[in-house]
């Protein structure tokens, strides 16, 4: 826009005027020009457009960087709640209701108390917990994901059936 008021301002005006007596000088065709003198002005014009156009730029990298950085923040998130989800799954879970099968054989069998199995129980469903709170993380980061990609990222809108 800064650049189109460097360029002379041609109009070409074609009239008809009916004042004058004679028909001959009744058709009125005129050209103007404008050139733009003031070049002190049009620098200045320019320099103003061009820090706003760098300006404009550096916000727009800024929040490319801002982003990416959210974003390999909530991707770390995911990661990690997958690997404590792994955990959950493959060793706590499984070690928790091997003692609490144990607790309760020992206890069948007179030789543990029955605080031994309220304690395996309790080691259970604290491991159990875990795992409902990773599989929450792991919602919430691919939530964030989902949201700094513009919802690309599950594309299809699930229905309430």
């Amino acid at each position: 826009m800064t650049y189109k008021n460097d360029f002379p301002d041609v109009q070409v005006n074609v009239g008809y005027n009916e004042l004058w007596n004679a028909s001959d000088l009744r058709l009125q065709v005129g050209v103007s020009v404008n050139i733009p003198l003031d070049f002190g002005k049009r620098s200045a014009r320019k320099a103003a457009s061009d820090y706003q156009l760098n300006s404009a730029r550096t916000d727009i990298q800024y929040l490319h960087n801002q982003l990416l950085a959210e974003l390999e923040q909530a991707l770390s998130r995911a990661e990690e709640a997958q690997h404590a989800i792994e955990l959950c799954r493959e060793q706590l879970i499984p070690i928790a209701q091997q003692s609490l099968t144990a607790s309760q054989s020992d206890y069948q069998e007179g030789i543990a108390d029955f605080s031994n199995v309220i304690q395996a129980e309790q080691a259970l469903l604290e491991a159990r917990l875990l795992l409902s709170r990773s599989m929450a993380d792991q919602y919430q980061a691919h939530a964030e994901i989902d949201r700094l990609v513009g919802g690309r990222l599950w594309p299809f809108e699930f229905s309430g059936h």
